[in-house]
């Protein structure tokens, strides 16, 4: 949110750093955010609650880019809510789980 505000993105326009089209930067910012809010469906209020503007440039590239929105509709559909996999996954899950005040 920081990097994105001082390069003037908004939730509406721009892009992370302030460059005129999508870079590399922006690719991994989405990689990372819009896969983990379409994965830990537990974890996309929070990351709406407190990265709205990242979570708003992930949605208008993926929205922009065909490529990105048929990657993520054929991973949707190959794999579902797997994010990781394996013990990380399993660890992530139940932090989640267990919500904020740490009990499930």
């Amino acid at each position: 949110e920081a990097t994105a505000a001082r390069y003037g993105c908004t939730a509406q326009r721009g892009w992370l750093l302030g460059t005129p089209a999508p870079t590399l930067a922006d690719l991994a910012t989405w990689s990372l955010w819009a896969t983990m809010a379409r994965c830990l469906p537990l974890l996309a209020p929070p990351i709406e609650e407190h990265a709205p503007t990242v979570i708003a440039l992930c949605r208008r590239l993926e929205q922009s880019n065909a490529g990105l929105a048929t990657l993520a509709r054929r991973d949707a559909e190959r794999y579902g809510e797997l994010y990781c996999g394996g013990m990380i996954e399993k660890s992530i899950r139940q932090v989640l789980a267990a919500g904020r005040d740490g009990r499930q």
